[in-house]
């Protein structure tokens, strides 16, 4: 009122509400915005808007309006969205007839709907506009315009004429007749907006998050969705606003001082805090975040929603970008689970920035599959914590945030400035989420200084560990096909070539199974030689070979009993395994046909400075030679179906010091240095979105925790001193940072 300014978060998106009577003027005051993923700031407004009336504002995310004010017939800053949901955002709150303006605070240039352009000086006379349809922008000012109806009065503090011209901009969005709308109950904007008559919900909608100006890669975000997808974006979309904390508070009654002995008052606060830390974890745990799943996507995007309120509990600023849409393979599309960017900022000068990554999705589970608990329940059971999720990811994710309540609790200021990535389509290929982050590498990552990941295991159950190194992967399809049908074997068993032979042939080509050597030629040039520094590494570790032989591998047979060939095997070769083919019968019973097509699967772990293009050019060179060999007349198709970079990081770096000098002031011992079988491929993609900061793998998680298998747990005291670990890590970090730039 009286035109002061307020600003209020609603799902994680900031923008200020403007509020003022009769004869306010707009540009009295600054704006407070947010800044895309990086901090507030206060601007001055870019030019003068003088009111006739009483209006208000309101910050809105899932219309995409970033910052709006309204008057009746409506006017409102926003930082980024398309005209066609805006207009149905104001249309929906505004009288019918009366006038609406939008101008955008921030733009980039053109976006994706401009469809007019609006250039030249005024001398301040009203712009009045009648009828729909005038949309546009101008770039070097950041100002855009859509004028609707009869247009207020709008007076710039800078003169410009204006000049609507038509243009053939590629996203001009559909031209939609939106009939009579009535207006809004309340003046402001619904809670249920996305879903009512005048809110179609469309693509647009669901593009990048509003301060993250890049364009979409695929055609079909441009497309409008079914009625039946919009009804399921819908469904989604409230799935998560429903989302609720139901946190038991922490004690704070520690006997230890924080101002004298900062380590010793934290580590009495997770011990006395235990059992609330695992009641957390079992909340997470509690929601089905299953990416793999479509019917369960609502819970994935609700695990979301829920981190991101309870980083907004401990004061971050938060941000869940929209990653677009996925296309499953019957042709549907449905919503990607939003990447959720968190940010907690140090009050102490001068400090640096570690940004830390984890996932809020799990792999399927079920009761059915072997599990001898409900995986979707936590339950405790001789020192572990038994739930799908528990360390694979969400265990270590709220480790993170378990060290910014501590400091909350306590007010204490941060040691560094710590920024989050928490996604939830880790378990489904990451999608969206390497282009994201290339996106705001000169904005959210100008000033990380290092990056920390806790998505891996230790080799044993004792030891803990450093993670330098993880392999990449290669997944190939070898198609072989034959006619147009399947066939009897009776009728025509001996008369046809056979697509199977074939590829049953090439496929027992690929690897020796006596010694599990890759058979592919050339696959072992780019693999570096062995030197006895790092095989003596590896005799060290923490590692029960019969404990691996009779437990974790389900008494698979090995194909080594020496302690450093099987790590070296897991972690430091490349190997090749055979998932299976496609198109072959695989049901119970006997079934006694030739397959028309089968298609075998198999991939290939690739090690640092091995490349994706020198593997699959090996592997297509051998099957093609082996296939031509045949004299078959089958057609052979090769393919990558997807393929992640191997990662080797620096062991003598700051980020690796700070883990260490972290592992043995909790642990008491020197962390084994491992390298990972597993491939986490985004690990690459942080390090080159942050100009080559270091990234490191942190563990807290044993060997034996079966991430992705039945019965998957942490122990109660790997969670616990976990907390410890990575919270010790982040002060570390910030010391051992700030040594290293000293020296520079």
């Amino acid at each position: 009122d009286g035109g002061k300014l307020r600003h209020f978060l609603r799902r994680s998106v900031a923008g200020p509400i403007i509020c003022g009577s009769k004869g306010f003027t707009a540009s009295q005051c600054k704006v407070k915005v947010f800044e895309p993923r990086c901090s507030w700031k206060e601007i001055p407004l870019p030019h003068q808007i003088t009111f006739e009336s009483t209006i208000e504002g309101i910050s809105y995310l899932g219309d995409r309006v970033a910052v709006a004010v309204s008057k009746g017939g409506e006017v409102a800053f926003i930082d980024w969205a398309t005209l066609e949901l805006v207009s149905r955002s104001t249309l929906a709150h505004s009288a019918g007839g009366a006038p609406q303006v939008f101008t955008s605070v921030d733009c980039w240039d053109g976006g994706l709907w401009r469809c007019r352009s609006i250039q030249g000086k005024s001398d301040g006379s009203a712009v009045r506009r009648q009828g729909p349809g005038a949309h546009g922008g101008m770039h070097d000012t950041g100002l855009w315009l859509e004028l609707t109806a009869n247009c207020i009065e709008v007076v710039m503090s800078e003169e410009f004429t204006l000049n609507i011209e038509e243009s053939n901009a590629p996203h001009a969005p559909p031209k939609v007749d939106y009939g009579a709308v009535p207006a809004s109950a309340t003046g402001g904007f619904s809670s249920n907006l996305a879903s009512s008559p005048y809110h179609p919900v469309t693509p647009q909608n669901l593009l990048p998050s509003p301060s993250i100006p890049y364009k979409p890669l695929t055609v079909q975000m441009q497309q409008d969705l079914s009625s039946a997808e919009c009804d399921a974006v819908a469904s989604v979309q409230t799935m998560a606003d429903e989302c609720e904390l139901g946190f038991r508070e922490t004690n704070q009654s520690i006997t230890a001082d924080p101002a004298k002995d900062l380590y010793k008052a934290m580590y009495e606060w997770i011990d006395l805090n235990q059992n609330v830390f695992v009641s957390r974890l079992a909340e997470a745990v509690a929601i089905p975040s299953v990416s793999g799943d479509p019917t369960l996507r609502p819970r994935v995007l609700q695990t979301v929603a829920w981190a991101t309120k309870w980083c907004e509990s401990l004061g971050g600023v938060t941000e869940p970008v929209d990653l677009g849409l996925q296309t499953l393979p019957d042709g549907s599309r449905i919503v990607r689970p939003p990447a959720l960017f968190a940010t907690f900022e140090s009050t102490l000068p001068d400090v640096p920035t570690l940004c830390v990554y984890g996932h809020l999705d799990v792999q399927p589970a079920s009761k059915e599959d072997g599990w001898d608990t409900e995986p979707f329940q936590l339950t405790e059971k001789d020192g572990n914590l038994y739930g799908r999720g528990a360390t694979d990811d969400k265990g270590p994710v709220l480790c993170w945030l378990w060290f910014v309540e501590f400091h909350r609790k306590f007010n204490l200021p941060l040691p560094c400035n710590l920024k989050c990535v928490f996604e939830g389509m880790e378990e489904s290929g990451s999608e969206g989420l390497e282009e994201c982050l290339k996106s705001v590498s000169e904005t959210f990552f100008h000033d990380v200084d290092g990056i920390c990941i806790s998505d891996n295991y230790w080799m044993g159950l004792e030891r803990p560990c450093v993670t330098w190194g993880i392999r990449g992967n290669v997944y190939f399809a070898v198609e072989v096909r034959g006619g147009t049908k399947d066939l009897h074997s009776g009728a025509h068993g001996g008369a046809v070539q056979e697509p199977m032979t074939d590829l049953i042939k090439i496929m027992s080509t690929l690897v020796d199974s006596a010694t599990g050597k890759i058979l592919v030629p050339g696959i072992y040039d780019e693999v570096d030689e062995l030197t006895e520094e790092e095989k003596e590494r590896y005799e060290r570790c923490d590692f029960d070979v019969a404990s691996y032989a009779n437990e974790d591998t389900g008494g698979m047979p090995l194909l080594s009993q020496d302690k450093a060939t099987i790590l070296m095997a897991r972690s430091r070769y490349p190997t090749l395994s055979l998932h299976g083919i496609e198109g072959a019968f695989a049901g119970a019973g006997a079934k006694t046909v030739i397959p028309r097509t089968v298609v075998g699967k198999f991939s290939i772990r690739t090690v640092p400075h091995m490349t994706i293009d020198h593997v699959a050019e090996c592997v297509k060179r051998h099957v093609v030679k082996v296939f031509d060999t045949l004299g078959s007349k089958n057609r052979l198709k090769v393919n990558v179906i997807h393929a992640g970079k191997p990662w080797m990081g620096d062991l003598n770096g700051y980020n690796y010091r700070a883990a260490a000098a972290a592992t043995k002031q909790v642990w008491g011992v020197e962390p084994d240095y491992t390298r990972e079988g597993g491939s986490i491929p985004i690990t690459l993609t942080f390090e080159e979105v942050s100009g080559g900061k270091p990234a490191i793998l942190l563990p807290i998680g044993q060997g034996d925790d079966g991430a992705h298998s039945q019965n998957e747990k942490i122990s109660r005291r790997n969670y616990i001193v976990g907390a410890k670990t990575l919270g010790t890590y982040v002060y570390e970090f910030s010391r051992m940072t700030q040594e290293e730039k000293a020296k520079h």
